[in-house]
């Protein structure tokens, strides 16, 4: 028994020494991801903020650089804006605010795709998106709040290596929000 004693050893503290300085270097690996993200979407939103508008390149830019990051993550991206538009109140008007929300898949449809007046999507008659013969910039307004979410869709490396020592560890995900309001180029970071 001595001898399988030793044996089990010298495996266990060999894959030990391997396992735990990978498993180290892969949640060294998921922070520079994470860093380059947060990099990436404060970028994308100050950029949006500073200029009042959204346009390919930049969406391009923020999706290219989150990919390179970690290629499994989801991007959100969300744009309010506030309108004061006149409500016919007797026989005169009163102020009526009215709220819009727009999502990103709105936003690209309105970069990539033509649309109509009032913003729907142009089909051909199979039904599919005629792209734009020129790209146009998604207008932001003046106040308006703009909010990009970006999370991982699965865990990390360095997380499943973790969860061979520690089963049902949950881990962090790759996950980062920034916002601001359009026009707030003071807003501190």
């Amino acid at each position: 028994m001595d001898v399988v004693g030793r044996l089990f050893t010298f495996l266990f503290g060999t894959i030990f020494l391997f396992m735990v300085p990978l498993m180290i270097i892969n949640l060294k690996v998921d922070e520079v991801r994470q860093v380059e993200i947060d990099d990436a979407v404060v970028e994308f939103v100050d950029n949006a903020k500073a200029s009042g508008k959204i346009t390919d390149m930049t969406y391009t830019e923020l999706v290219t650089r989150i990919a390179a990051a970690y290629p499994k993550c989801e991007v959100g991206i969300i744009y309010e804006q506030s309108i004061v538009v006149p409500e016919a109140v007797g026989d005169g008007y009163k102020a009526k605010r009215e709220l819009y929300s727009y999502d990103r898949q709105h936003i690209t449809d309105y970069i990539y795709y033509e649309t109509d007046d009032y913003g729907n999507v142009i089909t051909d008659i199979n039904g599919h998106k005629i792209n734009r013969a020129e790209l146009k910039d998604f207008p932001l307004q003046q106040g308006g709040y703009l909010t990009v979410t970006v999370k991982s869709k699965s865990s990390t490396p360095g997380n499943e290596m973790v969860r061979l020592f520690i089963p049902g560890y949950r881990g962090n995900a790759l996950y980062t929000t920034y916002s601001g309001y359009v026009g707030n180029t003071l807003q501190k970071k």
